[in-house]
């Protein structure tokens, strides 16, 4: 048996008409081999998510925590255009992984690391070169997108 694709009607939704969405999905169905089975199904995702940002940022380390750089990331969805969206924001660290970044931590005092626009307090120019990035989910629909890594330029 061959891959077959196509379009089917779902309903989403509890209550009456007025609490149910109908929308379209792709479902691809494959053969399950000698078992004599009529195939299995996979739903994919009904919506996608694009990224434009977040860009490089530079802050001046004058005295220590008082000088702030945002960086953004401005997440386009299509298909499901109304997806619930998480945001978490994570950091180069010394053994070479990308790790979460925990909230108002030293030797960077990060704010709203699981938004949007994240916010970075240095302690020094010792944090200069840090290397972030953002993973945008639409939990419910089951996608993610990882943004392009940036650079904290601190001097």
């Amino acid at each position: 048996r061959g891959l077959h694709t196509g379009w089917v009607l779902r309903t989403t939704g509890q209550g009456g008409r007025a609490g149910r969405v109908q929308e379209e999905v792709l479902v691809a169905m494959s053969g399950m081999g000698a078992s004599g089975s009529d195939g299995d199904a996979q739903t994919y995702a009904n919506v996608s998510i694009s990224l434009s940002g977040p860009s490089d940022g530079s802050v001046i380390s004058e005295a220590a925590y008082a000088n702030v750089v945002s960086f953004t990331v401005t997440p386009t969805l299509s298909g499901n255009t109304s997806a619930a969206l998480t945001y978490q924001w994570q950091y180069l660290n010394g053994s070479g992984a990308m790790v979460s970044i925990p909230a108002n931590t030293a030797p960077i005092k990060w704010a709203n690391p699981t938004t949007a626009t994240l916010q970075a307090r240095p302690a020094t120019t010792a944090n200069n070169g840090t290397v972030l990035r953002v993973i945008v989910t639409a939990a419910d629909e089951g996608v993610t997108a990882t943004s392009a890594n940036v650079t904290l330029t601190v001097a």
